[in-house]
């Protein structure tokens, strides 16, 4: 059984490597074309909140790798998982009311999908599953690379 157990482990620690990895290659941040229309201030208001998030992204993930293998030796500590998911929480729910995106429909139900899955985020990490964190870290980045797809940044 033990061998079944490390071998979950290992795969889970390449899951992780490969979320690294992807992260490093689609970064989130990025500016909008905001000040060409005269937005400047709030252009950096939103690129202020997509430098939040992608830094408190990274910490998370950093986080999660070095959970995945400490839980090979002991307990996985929740602690910084735990408070980079929240934060990437609290960013999320700021995020829709952006004066930027005011009017913006589509923007809004991306938005609000980020807060939805940043909240299962947190709520993963807190309840200390670091598998369901992973799988909501996932989720979350997706509606992130969605949100950039549609050429918004």
């Amino acid at each position: 059984m033990k061998t079944t157990a490390g071998f979950v482990r290992i795969v889970r620690l390449v899951f992780f490597f490969a979320l690294v990895l992807a992260l490093a290659a689609y970064p989130m941040t990025g500016e909008s074309d905001a000040h060409k229309e005269g937005g400047e201030a709030h252009s950096r208001d939103v690129g202020n909140l997509m430098e939040k998030l992608d830094a408190d992204f990274g910490a998370l993930v950093k986080a999660a790798l070095i959970a995945s293998v400490q839980e090979l030796v002991s307990e996985t500590p929740f602690t910084a998982i735990e408070k980079q998911a929240e934060s990437i929480a609290a960013t999320a729910k700021i995020l829709p009311r952006a004066e930027e995106f005011r009017g913006d429909n589509s923007m809004l139900v991306l938005s609000r999908q980020l807060e939805a899955a940043a909240n299962s985020l947190a709520k993963a990490a807190g309840n200390k599953n670091l598998d369901a964190t992973v799988k909501a870290l996932v989720a979350t980045h997706g509606v992130c690379v969605r949100c950039h797809e549609d050429a918004r940044f």
